[in-house]
C-alpha cells in the first residue's frame, strides 16, 4: 500500500491573498508560502483549530521556537515576507528529520495513529465514525441522506482532517475495546471524556495571512516549558493512561483516542479510507494552565476554607448567544461579572 506523507502531499486547502480559488499544498509548501496565503479552507469549521493545534502550530514552535518575549513576538509578526531565511531552513530541516512521522499510512508508526490497532474479533467501523457530520451509530442527523450502512469513502486528505478533528473533538462515550488495552472490560472502555477542545470555549485569533495566524496563536513561552509534540514520543501502543500534559506541544497534539485508518485502493487505483478502528485514548488528569485557546472563569471553591483558592475553569461559549455579546470576556484582560471573575485568552492579552 503506498504511503501518503502530509509534509508533501497536497492535503491542505489554502486561499491565496488577494482572492482566487483555493490551492492544495503540503505542510512544507504551506509554511514556506504562509505570507502569501490568506488562510486555511476547511470542510467544517471545527477542523480549523484541529489542524492548527495538531499539525501546523507544533511544527512551527518545535522547529523555530515559540516567542520568548512580547517584543520578539511583535518583531516576528512584523515580518512582511513571512518566515526568515533562517527560519525556513530550520523548518525544512525539521520536516526532513521527522518526515517519516507524517506518513498517514506508515505500517509501523502512522501519523497520529496506532499501527495494527484491532479488536479481539477484528471488527472495524465505517469511516463515518470519524466524521462529525455523518450518520454514525446514535449520531444520525434528522432527514440525513445516508445511513450508517452506506459506505463513506474518504480521500487521504479528508481522512487526515477528520483524524486530527477526532483527537480534538470526539464526543464522550463508551469506546470499543482493543487488543493490548488492559483496561478493557467486556470488550469496551467506559468513562471516556470528550476531546480536549470539547471542554473549552475555543478562541482562535485569525490574522490577515496564514503566517500572521500562526504567530498570533503562538503564546509567549519561556524556554524549557514548551515540551514536545506527539510524533517525537515514538510509536503509540493500544494501551492508554490518565496523565497531565507535559508542556504546550504535548497539550496541542494530545492523543485523545487510539485510531487506525484502514486504506484501500478503489477501482480507479486511488487511495481511499472507508474503515477505521477507534478506541480509548489518553485522558487529561487536569486542564493545563498553559492552555491558550480559551478564556477562563474563576468561581468560588467547592470546599470553603481560608486557604482555598478560586477554581479556574474554561469559559465556554453560550449556545444561541451572539458573538458580539461576549466581547467583554474576550477583550478585557480581567473582569468581575455576576457569575464570578473571568480573564481572556492569553493570546488576546499579549
Amino acid at each position: 500500500m503506498p504511503g501518503y506523507n502530509l509534509v508533501d502531499e497536497p492535503w491542505l486547502a489554502v486561499r491565496p491573498v488577494g482572492g482566487g480559488p483555493p490551492v492544495e499544498l503540503g505542510i512544507a509548501e504551506a509554511l514556506a508560502r504562509a505570507h502569501e496565503l490568506e488562510g486555511l479552507v476547511v470542510e467544517f469549521s471545527t477542523q480549523l483549530p484541529a489542524v492548527l493545534r495538531q499539525v501546523l502550530l507544533p511544527v512551527v514552535a518545535h522547529a523555530t521556537g515559540a516567542p520568548r518575549t512580547l517584543r520578539e513576538k511583535g518583531d516576528r509578526l512584523a515580518q512582511k515576507d513571512g518566515f526568515t531565511e533562517d527560519e525556513l531552513n530550520m523548518l525544512q530541516a525539521y520536516l526532513d528529520e521527522h518526515r517519516a512521522k507524517f506518513d498517514l499510512f506508515d505500517p509501523v508508526d502512522p501519523f497520529a495513529q496506532v499501527a495494527g490497532l484491532r479488536t479481539a474479533k477484528d471488527e472495524t467501523k465505517g469511516s463515518a465514525a470519524l466524521v462529525a457530520t455523518a450518520a454514525s451509530g446514535n449520531n444520525v442527523p434528522v432527514f440525513a441522506s445516508r445511513t450508517d450502512a452506506d459506505p463513506l469513502d474518504l480521500t487521504p486528505a479528508q481522512a487526515a482532517h477528520w483524524l486530527v478533528h477526532t483527537h480534538c473533538w470526539d464526543t464522550a462515550a463508551i469506546k470499543t475495546g482493543v487488543v493490548g488495552d488492559d483496561q478493557v472490560k467486556a470488550g469496551k472502555t467506559t468513562g471516556n471524556p470528550t476531546g480536549p477542545l470539547g471542554q473549552l470555549g475555543v478562541i482562535i485569533p485569525i490574522g490577515r495571512t496564514l503566517y500572521e495566524t500562526l504567530l498570533l496563536n503562538l503564546p509567549v513561552t519561556p524556554i524549557g516549558v514548551l515540551g514536545a509534540p506527539q510524533w517525537t514520543r515514538g510509536p503509540h501502543g493500544p494501551s492508554w493512561k490518565p496523565r497531565a500534559a507535559e508542556g504546550l506541544l504535548d497539550l496541542w497534539t494530545w492523543q485523545a483516542r487510539r485510531i487506525r485508518l484502514i486504506p484501500h485502493e478503489n477501482d480507479s487505483g486511488r487511495l481511499k479510507v472507508a474503515r477505521v478502528v477507534i478506541s480509548a485514548g489518553d485522558r487529561l488528569t487536569a486542564l493545563s494552565v498553559q492552555e491558550p485557546h480559551t478564556a477562563w472563569t474563576f468561581t468560588a471553591p467547592a470546599k470553603k476554607s481560608v486557604s482555598a483558592l478560586p477554581e479556574r475553569r474554561p469559559r465556554r461559549h453560550t449556545q444561541g448567544k451572539a458573538a458580539w455579546r461576549g466581547l467583554d470576556a474576550l477583550l478585557t484582560p480581567i473582569r468581575q461579572g455576576p457569575d464570578g471573575a473571568f480573564e481572556t485568552s492569553v493570546l488576546l492579552d499579549e
